[in-house]
């Protein structure tokens, strides 16, 4: 019998969150460009604050499940010093050691 590891981990469901999110706030936008156009009236109001207030919640729950998955995503990641690899540019870049920091020779 075999254990299977996880090698990456998976996010479907928050990723399935935040398109629902993505599109709540599609749809919001559109009421909101829908009443900012119309004739002013009581009931346009209430529907502009509402499809505001939609708007601004589903922006803000959408932002914290993007955070979450970015976070994530850096946790799950290896760090650079454990893959002993560097990127191009901290090569071409590296400091080069300063002369009272550079081994003396043994003298004998």
């Amino acid at each position: 019998m075999t254990v299977k590891t996880r090698t990456r981990p998976r996010f479907g469901r928050a990723i399935w969150a935040l398109w629902i999110l993505i599109g709540v706030m599609i749809i919001s936008l559109g009421a909101l460009s829908t009443t900012v156009a119309a004739a002013p009236s009581p009931l346009v109001g209430i529907s502009f604050a509402a499809s505001a207030l939609v708007f601004t919640a589903s922006l803000i729950l959408a932002g914290r499940i993007t955070i979450a998955l970015e976070a994530a995503r850096r946790a799950a990641r290896p760090s650079l010093a454990a893959s002993g690899s560097f990127n191009i540019v901290s090569r071409l870049f590296r400091r080069k050691a300063r002369a009272d920091q550079q081994p003396h020779p043994k003298q004998t």
